[in-house]
């Protein structure tokens, strides 16, 4: 055998490894609760069981809670959505399956919803049971009440029974401060752009009546004042705006701006190499679902969902 065929094959030997380290196992699927990290105590998990049991039984969703010690180095995004394809979660045809992972070292939730779902359990409604009904419980310790929690908010969105979350606080009127002081800012630039002394004025008193509108009033707003003013020099130099109603030469800006980070933050995927389901530890036959006594209905999924941590 020639040296460049030898090399050829150091070199995949070296690709594959490098793949299998990325590798992650994916446990047997035992029951609607799989609890692999030990953090549901042994009388919640049996509560856990019968309410999804129920829910399969009566609405033909099929939702699993998994967690794991670790991701084995993976995005949780990628560990889930191989965890949720493997055990085919939800009815073939009806794509209703959902998962609940959970990865004790990384800290990591994610709630993984099946193709037929995406509709009722939204990726901003799951992000929202992660922020304010899971990741508050958990950081708190309590984890048989994140658990218990999130899996009735999730079962009774899918019931149509949900009610729903209470709005995200804001300040003062009801108006976010985050807001108030962007439109501020954009009210001093604005003024800037005419003439120097006219944002100066702009900003000693917009920046105080607007933090008005957000905050209950007290005599320290009047403390803004000269953060207005400060802020009335330093914004037209940073968008390169000259005063006297003359702008400076720029060039055009960008088009496409970044966009905030929504309840879907994994639209960059890692490549990850995949030969057969035994690549995750996953059974070599009867894939997708096979694992017992208790499988999955063969559902899709798209990687519709949310992650959150704690």
């Amino acid at each position: 055998m020639g040296r460049p065929k030898i090399a050829a094959i150091w070199l995949l030997l070296f690709l594959f490894g490098l793949t299998g380290a990325k590798a992650a196992s994916i446990p047997a699927l035992k029951g609607y609760v799989n609890d692999y990290a030990g953090m549901i105590s042994p009388e919640v998990e049996v509560r856990l069981e019968a309410l999804l049991k129920d829910l399969e039984k009566t609405d033909s969703t099929q939702f699993v809670i998994l967690t794991v010690p670790d991701l084995g180095g993976l995005p949780i995004e990628d560990y889930a959505l191989k965890v949720a394809e493997t055990y085919g979660l939800g009815q073939k045809g009806r794509d209703n399956g959902v998962l609940l992972l959970v990865a004790r070292k990384e800290r990591r939730i994610r709630i993984e919803v099946g193709y037929g779902l995406e509709g009722v359990l939204t990726d901003v409604m799951a992000g929202r049971i992660i922020d304010q009904i899971i990741r508050p419980r958990f950081r708190a310790g309590d984890f048989d009440g994140g658990f218990m929690a999130g899996a009735q908010a999730i079962v009774k969105i899918v019931r149509g029974e949900f009610k729903g979350l209470p709005p995200p606080k804001t300040t003062g009127s009801g108006l976010p401060l985050a807001s108030v002081v962007i439109f501020g800012a954009f009210i001093i630039l604005a003024a800037a752009s005419l003439s120097r002394l006219l944002g100066a004025l702009a900003g000693a008193l917009a920046l105080p009546a607007l933090a008005a509108l957000a905050l209950p009033w007290s005599p320290a707003l009047l403390a803004l004042a000269p953060v207005g003013l400060v802020m009335a020099f330093f914004l037209p130099a940073l968008f390169s705006i000259s005063g006297g109603g003359k702008r400076a030469p720029t060039s055009s800006p960008r088009s496409g701006s970044a966009q905030a980070e929504d309840y879907f933050p994994h639209h960059h995927r890692e490549v990850i190499f995949w030969i057969g389901p035994e690549r995750f530890g996953g059974p070599s036959s009867g894939w997708p679902g096979d694992f017992g006594g208790f499988s999955g209905g063969g559902g899709g999924f798209g990687g519709g969902g949310a992650s959150g941590d704690w």
